[in-house]
């Protein structure tokens, strides 16, 4: 399985191979400005899964524990990766044909906007996954 992806603007170009660990909702508030959405979707892949074909992307230190990579040409969000992982997220928007990607739970519910609806069938977790998902039944 071959993702091509890229930016708005088409300075930055990549592929994707494999298929995603998970993919991710998120609702954190940083999450929410990064990507000017009310959530973010960013399936994870092994790093060395995703293979830059035309331009770097520039990297911005979000916190003390991630990084976020985007296009400095046209701002698009392209990347997430935590520190000290051999793994790397991939925005959805990045991806040319996102459909076959579906997303597999929702982080950070606590801070989800009160007129989205999320699917409650899928694992939703108060804030990361450290704690067992707030739907999951003992």
């Amino acid at each position: 399985m071959k993702h091509k992806c890229g930016c708005a603007c088409g300075a930055i170009r990549f592929e994707v191979r494999g298929a995603p660990l998970n993919a991710a909702i998120c609702h954190c508030s940083q999450c929410k400005k990064i990507t000017g959405s009310p959530m973010f979707m960013a399936p994870a892949f092994k790093k060395a899964d995703v293979v830059m074909e035309r331009g770097e992307p520039k990297w911005f230190e979000s916190s003390d524990i991630a990084k976020r990579g985007f296009c400095e040409n046209c701002g698009s969000s392209l990347f997430f990766k935590f520190n000290n992982t051999d793994t790397i997220d991939v925005l959805i928007g990045a991806f040319d044909n996102p459909g076959g990607i579906q997303p597999t739970d929702h982080l950070w519910v606590s801070n989800k906007l009160p007129w989205l609806d999320v699917d409650e069938s899928m694992p939703l977790y108060q804030t990361d996954r450290s704690k067992k998902p707030m739907n999951q039944k003992d």
